[in-house]
């Protein structure tokens, strides 16, 4: 099986003004032929009764005192050994631009402790809710997971979610 470079993951969400994720790709860019797995999430979420759209199953990995950290369980996307995630954090004290919480697009190479930051959007309110104060999708450098960390356990829970 061929590993594929956490690098070579690019991850890329598209947002409405009304609903969280509606086109999502990952797309391999280290072959000469890119492929691209995508999904409209309109067409595979409903709530039991059918009446709406869910977009997230938000799954509770980590907390301290300081935050809450949850994953979206319909969102986790697998290539190889690397994944795929949006977390949500939610903060119980405001940063200095006022956001109560996050949504983070992480790509985690399970295996090697290692990630990649690819977006982060920061709300006014708790649980992603509140108008949207600013939204960051520049690429980060592939970082370390340093034990012990929130990261730490959120590579731990995501990366034995394959299969």
């Amino acid at each position: 099986m061929k590993v594929w470079s956490i690098a070579a993951i690019i991850f890329t969400f598209s947002f409405s003004t009304n609903s969280f994720a509606e086109d999502q790709k990952i797309r391999i860019t280290n072959q000469p032929n890119s492929n691209t797995i995508s999904q409209n999430k309109n067409s595979n979420y409903s709530n039991p009764e059918g009446k709406e759209d869910v977009y997230a199953k938000w799954e509770k990995v980590f907390e301290d005192k300081t935050m809450q950290v949850y994953v979206d369980l319909n969102n986790v996307h697998w290539v190889d050994d690397s994944v795929a995630i949006w977390k949500m954090i939610d903060l119980n004290k405001k940063l200095k631009d006022g956001a109560l919480s996050l949504w983070v697009a992480d790509v985690h190479l399970c295996g090697r402790k290692l990630l990649q930051r690819n977006s982060i959007i920061h709300f006014k309110g708790q649980f992603g809710s509140g108008k949207q104060i600013s939204r960051d999708d520049n690429e980060r450098d592939i970082e370390r997971i340093k034990q012990g960390s929130m990261d730490d356990a959120v590579n731990e829970y995501v990366c034995k979610l394959k299969h």
